[in-house]
């Protein structure tokens, strides 16, 4: 039975395109780091990364082993079963506390040795997997939580840049030269137009809107046709409303 925890994967490659990233990678990468270390308190070492998936084994084999995504989630899997090789029946060793030979059988008429492993309780496993689970939620929803304002860092910095090409430079998202000021006005409301209708697309607007009160207004403001027709077309309550000069 796998249980899904919200988790951590490999350490992002950080590109230091503003300060408001490089401070959000830093504290992605302390709280990966600080669970890390509470693994390896808890007896886990990483044995496997294989794309974007890493696997952790604990010392005490019987115990849950974890693989965790980078896409943040991570599953917690029992071991019901676990093999100690062939031979005579044999007694639980003392590393293994609570867990009961099975299996333990030789063909004493045939003289031939069978296949001996241990197992533990289902409420054993069960006890563990919870004990884990609830240990380590705490840090793993701090890397959700660094996770999430890096992802939104990153999109505030990548339509900052959008805007800044477009009334700056003159270019559009697909590099269309716009070399009029009213050019340059109305792909700015195309842009505020294209945001999402829910709340997902509210920081977008109020991103642009900010954009356009401090670096349009003051040098070639919107006009009352142009914020008219805005608001005209827009799918969302949201009115298009920026500052007058």
């Amino acid at each position: 039975m796998w249980w899904v925890l919200a988790a951590f994967g490999a350490e992002p490659a950080p590109t230091p395109v503003s300060e408001e990233v490089l401070v959000e990678v830093q504290r992605l990468s302390e709280a990966r780091e600080a669970t890390r270390d509470r693994l390896k308190d808890l007896g886990y070492g990483r044995v496997l990364s294989l794309g974007h998936k890493s696997w952790f084994v604990n010392h005490k084999l019987w115990k849950p082993f974890l693989m965790v995504h980078d896409e943040g989630f991570a599953r917690i899997r029992t071991v019901p079963l676990l093999p100690i090789g062939v031979g005579p029946p044999i007694e639980p060793p003392s590393a293994y506390p609570g867990l009961a030979t099975g299996a333990d059988v030789i063909d004493h008429e045939n003289q031939m040795p069978m296949a001996s492993f241990l197992t533990t309780s289902p409420r054993a496993r069960k006890s563990e997997r919870a004990r884990i689970a609830t240990t380590l939620e705490p840090y793993l929803a701090n890397i959700r939580d660094a996770s999430w304002a890096l992802a939104r860092v990153e999109r505030e910095v990548e339509l900052r840049e959008e805007l800044v090409a477009i009334w700056f430079d003159g270019l559009s998202a697909d590099g269309t030269p716009l070399p009029t000021a009213a050019e340059r006005r109305a792909a700015l409301i195309e842009r505020w137009l294209r945001t999402a209708p829910d709340e997902g697309g509210a920081w977008a607007r109020e991103a642009i809107e900010a954009f356009v009160d401090d670096e349009v207004q003051p040098a070639d403001p919107f006009t009352a046709e142009e914020v008219a027709a805005a608001n005209a077309r827009a799918t969302f309550e949201r009115r298009f409303e920026p500052l007058s000069r």
